[in-house]
């Protein structure tokens, strides 16, 4: 009897005055923020794909700018026209007698002018808190994976596409990044950016906070790249004292140089054994015996013959493909060991870890041109010169087209963004 009559008992939901906000609202300023913590989160996903760079960064940004579109607010000027242009050129310059053609690769340039394109016109929304949470959660995750991997690979593998990562080769702590060397190079790129900020501003503890993480990542890290665009950072950071404290450089030089000269390759730390190498190197033909500078080095040369042999390029694809006879026909490989040999064509035959050797050696003076045109807008003077090199041996050496901290420092310290924001600080 009790149970009928609960169960024919009315209710009058109007009572409860429920209220659910099932349509949130988001802002531009939330939207932009959410750019831009993925895009200092590269290698992040809640469905990673196949590829390391996930994309998340540049479908935001499109939508972004697919929302200017339908508003008629999407205004470029005229270089950021060409360069736009040159983008689309990447995708239809199509060899048709290759069947290597790879819509992900070509349309890698148009992905990259986007994270630009919203990083150059809306940095203004861009907030610390987000620079603050990105180092947290790489901080914690390099933490937790050195101390238990297995609680790393429960938490945290299931968002990044592939970790490599193990305590027994010597390689160090990779936290949201595929590799050791990558987790070395998003903390420089961090530290960059921080520096963006706080133009025109002093320095408050958070900042000093911020590097002490950093630096504590990249030497968990063991990562020999990292340690070097650490130490060539910090330098820059230095280069006003100089003068007033020179002897602590010179003291500081002759310390590095005993410690190379009585450093052997250590088996524990990868990264500092190959420092070391580097360091040692009396000759050019030395330098390359170190296999993670020849394997860098050598889709360059092959994209600077491949590009003097045809200046318009070869089409999208045809690196893999053609790579390895510009390789083997110019003789490339009498300037590497013998025992690098077949492996550096093999790799060259796989694809590029170069993004300026595969994209000159398929498109020539047409990506110089776009390189020419996104440099042209970045402001030296204000980014510095560490920065510069930063970007430039990125896409040099070791980093997709498409990784977005590159083109957030492109559209962060593009000229007009850094004078107007000057400007601005002034005025207040």
């Amino acid at each position: 009897m009790m149970l009928i009559k609960v169960l024919t008992t009315k209710f009058d939901l109007k009572k409860l005055n429920l209220r659910f906000n099932i349509n949130p609202v988001f802002s531009k300023e939330v939207i932009l923020n959410i750019f831009f913590f993925f895009a200092l989160m590269p290698y992040v996903s809640p469905v990673p794909l196949g590829s390391d760079v996930q994309i998340l960064t540049g479908l935001i940004g499109y939508a972004v700018l697919f929302i200017l579109l339908m508003k008629d607010k999407f205004i470029v000027d005229k270089r950021e026209l060409v360069i736009f242009g040159l983008c689309l050129l990447f995708i239809f310059y199509i060899n048709i007698n290759e069947s290597t053609y790879q819509l992900r690769k070509a349309i890698g340039p148009l992905y990259s002018f986007g994270v630009f394109y919203i990083a150059k016109r809306y940095n203004g929304y861009f907030s610390k808190k987000i620079l603050s949470a990105v180092i947290i959660i790489y901080l914690v995750g390099a933490i937790i994976q050195f101390i238990s991997p297995t609680i790393f690979s429960l938490i945290f593998e299931h968002f990044i596409r592939e970790v490599k990562y193990s305590a027994s080769t010597g390689r160090g702590v990779t936290s949201l990044a595929p590799e050791p060397s990558f987790l070395g190079i998003i903390c420089i790129y961090i530290l960059v950016i921080q520096n963006w900020f706080y133009k025109g501003e002093k320095k408050d503890k958070f900042y000093y906070y911020r590097f002490a993480a950093c630096v504590f990542m990249i030497l968990l890290s063991k990562s020999g790249g990292g340690y070097v665009l650490l130490f060539l950072f910090t330098a820059s950071q230095f280069t006003g004292y100089i003068k007033k404290y020179w002897y602590i450089g010179l003291f500081m030089g002759i310390g590095l140089g005993v410690f190379v000269a009585t450093t052997d390759p250590i088996s524990g730390n990868k990264g500092l054994s190959d420092l070391v190498s580097l360091l040692k190197s009396t000759s050019p033909k030395d330098l390359l015996r170190v296999s993670s500078l020849s394997n860098r080095v050598n889709p360059i040369m092959v994209g600077l013959y491949g590009a003097y042999e045809k200046p318009l390029g070869r089409g999208s694809g045809s690196f893999t493909t053609q790579a390895q006879h510009v390789y083997l026909d110019n003789g490339l490989e009498d300037i590497y060991p013998a025992h690098m040999r077949s492996r550096l064509l093999y790799e060259i035959s796989s694809d590029s870890v170069s993004s300026f050797g595969k994209y000159l050696f398929e498109y020539g003076i047409f990506f110089l041109l776009y390189l020419m045109l996104i440099l042209s807008g970045l402001d030296f003077k204000q980014a510095g010169l560490f920065t510069v090199f930063l970007v430039l041996i990125g896409l040099m050496f070791s980093l997709p087209i498409v990784y977005p901290p590159i083109w957030l420092i492109y559209g962060m310290f593009d000229k007009k963004v850094l004078a107007k924001k000057l400007a601005q600080k002034n005025a207040i």
